[in-house]
C-alpha cells in the first residue's frame, strides 16, 4: 500500500463518519429504538456494501487490499468518534440517548464495513 493510498482512505473515513454524524444530528428521531431504528439499520447493510468498492476507487487499491483499505478508514473514522462524542456531542444529536443510538448505528455500519472488506479480499 503506497502512502498515497493510506492517506486518501483517511481522508474518506473521516468524511464518511462525518456524513453518518450529520444524519443522526438531522434525523434523531428514527433512532427511538422502533420500526425506523430497524430500517435504518438494515439500509446500513446494503450501505456498507456498497462502500467497500467506493473506499477501493477511492484509495485506487486492488480488491487484495480491501482489508486494510476498509481498516485504515475505520481506524480514522473511529478515532473522530470517539472524539467528538467526548467533547462535540452537538455533531451527533446532544448529549442524549438519540446520540447514543446514532453511534451503536455507526458502529454497526462498521462491523458490516468489515465483514464486507473481507468477503471482497477473499472473492480477490
Amino acid at each position: 500500500m503506497t502512502r498515497a493510498m493510506a492517506s486518501r482512505t483517511i481522508i474518506f473515513g473521516i468524511v464518511f463518519w462525518f456524513l453518518a454524524a450529520q444524519f443522526v444530528h438531522f434525523f434523531p428521531q428514527l433512532f427511538d429504538r422502533g420500526w425506523q431504528q430497524m430500517a435504518v439499520y438494515a439500509a446500513v447493510i446494503p450501505l456498507s456494501w456498497a462502500s467497500v468498492p467506493l473506499a477501493l476507487a477511492i484509495a485506487r487499491a486492488p480488491k487484495l487490499l480491501a482489508v486494510e483499505i476498509v481498516a485504515i478508514g475505520t481506524a480514522a473514522a473511529a478515532l473522530f468518534d470517539g472524539i467528538a462524542i467526548a467533547w462535540a456531542p452537538h455533531l451527533y444529536a446532544g448529549l442524549s440517548n438519540m446520540t447514543q443510538m446514532g453511534a451503536a448505528m455507526i458502529l454497526w455500519g462498521v462491523g458490516w464495513l468489515l465483514v464486507f472488506a473481507l468477503w471482497a479480499k477473499a472473492r480477490g
